[in-house]
């Protein structure tokens, strides 16, 4: 659980469980409901501090099911509590990112699966704030409470996202700390602010809301890095300094990651993630 982990306790009534020990039929399942009931009994609440109590372990589970049907009505009842795989597509600006997700929006349609798409939120409030490309370049305290702003929409957006349905999301949560940390590098931003920034995410909370996700870094491309008069310019050392924080949050979040580059390599391995 402290890694991202999530605990799963399965359960059903102790009759069932006997009827179900007795038609396995293995040489230590030759018991009677007696002993049957000791054994469990003594699992259940272990009284040496040596070895753990079952009870008390199924009590820590994030998620509790109880198991009286057959395999079938486990595997649906897992699949409730489990949302099908996601994946967010993170790194610098001007990485492909859009391109990447229409990719992946292609793939999920052909196969037929539902999906819920999480564009860009930046844009929106760009415009929303009154925000200036100039405003970016130097990163003022505007944008730092821009980058604030949205790091708490991706979340809600996040958090909100339909369970039943693969999230492909351009950008998440993660993004905001790596541009205040690639800034906070540059002197641009104060240290505290970032450490403000990471509090409020709760990585705990977060690893739990991206327990199913893949997430995939953008690798730098120049050539996508289009001056459209909103994004943030920046030349190819800055793009892969931008770069390397992200690899550092990451990396710090316990998040595990991929490498992709835009129109090189091969989204279908990611779509074929996606299909489980």
């Amino acid at each position: 659980q402290d890694a991202g982990g999530l605990l799963v306790a399965i359960d059903a009534p102790r009759e069932l469980r006997f009827e179900r020990v007795k038609s396995r039929g293995s040489c230590t399942d030759l018991i009677d409901w007696e002993e049957f009931c000791r054994n469990e009994d003594r699992e259940m609440m272990n009284k040496d501090e040596n070895q753990p109590s079952l009870r008390d372990v199924m009590n820590l589970a994030d998620v509790s099911l109880t198991n009286e049907g057959d395999l079938q009505d486990l595997h649906r009842a897992l699949k409730r509590h489990f949302p099908p795989r996601s994946i967010c597509i993170v790194g610098p600006h001007g990485t492909g990112k859009t391109y990447l997700l229409g990719q992946l929006c292609k793939g999920l349609e052909h196969a037929g699966r539902n999906f819920f798409v999480c564009q860009e939120l930046a844009r929106g409030l760009i415009k929303e704030m009154n925000l200036t490309q100039q405003d970016f370049i130097d990163f003022n305290d505007r944008v730092v409470s821009f980058q604030f702003e949205l790091l708490k929409l991706y979340m809600r957006h996040h958090d909100d996202a339909p369970a039943n349905m693969h999230l492909i999301s351009d950008r998440s949560i993660l993004d905001q700390l790596a541009y205040l940390k690639w800034k906070v590098s540059e002197g641009l931003v104060a240290k505290k602010k970032f450490e403000e920034a990471w509090k409020l995410v709760n990585i705990a909370s977060m690893r739990k809301l991206y327990a199913n996700t893949k997430f995939i870094l953008m690798t730098p491309n120049p050539e996508l890095c289009v001056n459209d008069g909103t994004r943030m310019l920046s030349d190819k050392k800055g793009l892969w300094e931008l770069f390397q924080a992200f690899k550092w949050v990451l990396k710090e979040a316990s998040i595990d990651f991929d490498l992709f580059t835009a129109k090189k390599d091969d989204a279908q391995d990611l779509i074929d993630f996606l299909l489980g």
